[in-house]
Parts: C-alpha cells; structure tokens; sequence
C-alpha cells in the first residue's frame, strides 16, 4: 500500500488506567488499547470506540472467599447464598457495556475444552436468603463484618457486589482498596478473606486453566486444594487424543 503516511510511532508507558484514559478522551493519545474498567466509557462513545484496540481474552473475573479467615465461609450454603445474590447479566449489562459473558465453571467459551452443559448458578435472591438462613444466619443476623479487598481500578464492580450483598443477605460488608502490589501479596498468602480478582490464560486449552488455577502445586493457587481433582489434571496432562482430554476436563471442571 505505499510508505506509511506517518513519520513514527511513540510509545507511551502510563502507570495510572485513568489518566491514560483523560488523554484518550482529550486526543493526547491517538491510539490506546482497552480493558478493564475502561471499556464501558470507550464503548459508550462511538468516537472513542473507533480510535480504541479492543480484543478478546480468555480472561477470567472470580470472587473468593477464604473460609479460613472468615468463619461463615465454612459453609457452603453461605458460600452458594454470596454467588445466588449476585446477577451476573446485570453485571454484564451495567459494569462491562456487554463486553463480557457469564461463566458458571473455569475454562471460558472459545477455549479448547469448553463445557458449554455446566448448570447455570441463577441469580435468586428469595433462594439466596433462605440458603443463609439455613445456615444460621436469618436476614444476616451473626454475620460478622468482612472487608471486599481490591485496587483501584476494580472499584466498581467491588462496589456493586458490596451493594448486592448488603440488600439481599443484609451482609455487613465493606470495600477496602489497596495498592497493588500489597493486594497480591496478600491473597498469594492467604491473608485476604474476601476479594475478587482475574486471571487471563497464556495458552488456549482447558487444561491451562485448570491446571494453572486449582492444581494444588500451581503457584496462582489461592488456597483450594483436592486429591481428585489433582489425580484427573495429572490424568490429561498424559492423553493425546483431544476428545478424551476433553472429556478429562469436564469431569474435572464438573
């Protein structure tokens, strides 16, 4: 097509996301690539959505929680009341303009070994409450306080689960943001009992999420660990035919 029509390229490094997203918006950057917290005002704006790189990513968002630092965590009923009150299409719809899709296992959609019949966790905040009350926990009644940890640009959407949980489990909770480097350190740790983070995958497989997630010697590994989960992750890493390593996976997964 001919010599560019340009003299060069500067790449510009810029450790703050909203600063570097003011000078988008001001025309300082003529180009940016977008994640996070930014899509929605990029996609919102069909100036600003033209400029932008975006590009899918087998990324995925995930909330923990650390049972051993946060006692009712132990349950599982209180665990399925925490996921139950949270709707993820709203999410979708409200925190990413529909940049996103909902996940109910590990390995995302587009992903060789994706499990597209894993059974959907609904949102049901009647099913939600009855489940904590199940527990001992009757409209939140003994909860204990609990800090949501995150950083800055995870704000939002910490905000937003905080909200949820407040209304529908009447959940004493509070969002706590932290510098980066401390946050990591403290979940790799353990020492975090309530926080929601993401992971993206290096390599299009199932067996790289759930290898590198929930083996029990990955070091992206934030505490959960299990005999049988780790024997079939053992069991894939050795079958070449795809549609048994697959079907190793979903067994797993599942």
């Amino acid at each position: 097509g001919g010599a560019p029509a340009i003299d060069g390229v500067e790449f510009v490094v810029i450790p703050s996301p909203e600063t570097a997203m003011a000078m988008f918006e001001t025309g300082d950057l003529d180009v940016m690539v977008v994640d996070g917290p930014s899509m929605r005002r990029v996609l919102g704006n069909p100036e600003l959505k033209e400029r932008a790189i975006t590009a899918a990513r087998a990324q995925v968002r995930y909330l923990a929680m650390n049972s051993d630092l946060y006692e009712p965590f132990k349950d599982k009923r209180v665990r399925e009341a925490v996921c139950r009150s949270l709707d993820q299409d709203a999410m979708i719809a409200g925190l990413y303009s529909g940049a996103a899709k909902p996940l109910y296992g590990q390995v995302t959609e587009g992903v060789a070994g994706y499990n597209p019949d894993l059974p959907k966790i609904e949102y049901d905040p009647e099913k939600a409450k009855a489940l904590l009350a199940e527990a001992g926990y009757p409209n939140g009644d003994g909860l204990p306080p609990v800090k949501l940890s995150t950083t800055e640009p995870n704000k939002n959407q910490h905000l937003y689960f905080a909200s949820q949980l407040q209304e529908v489990l009447n959940m004493p909770v509070d969002v706590e943001l932290v510098e980066r480097g401390t946050h990591l350190k403290s979940i790799n740790s353990g020492q975090t009992p309530f926080f929601a983070w993401g992971w993206s995958a290096g390599y299009p497989d199932g067996l790289y999420f759930l290898s590198q997630l929930w083996y029990s010697d990955s070091p992206y590994n934030r505490g959960w660990k299990n005999a049988e989960f780790d024997a079939l992750i053992d069991k894939a890493s050795m079958t070449a035919d795809n549609k048994e390593r697959y079907a190793i996976y979903h067994e797993a997964e599942g």
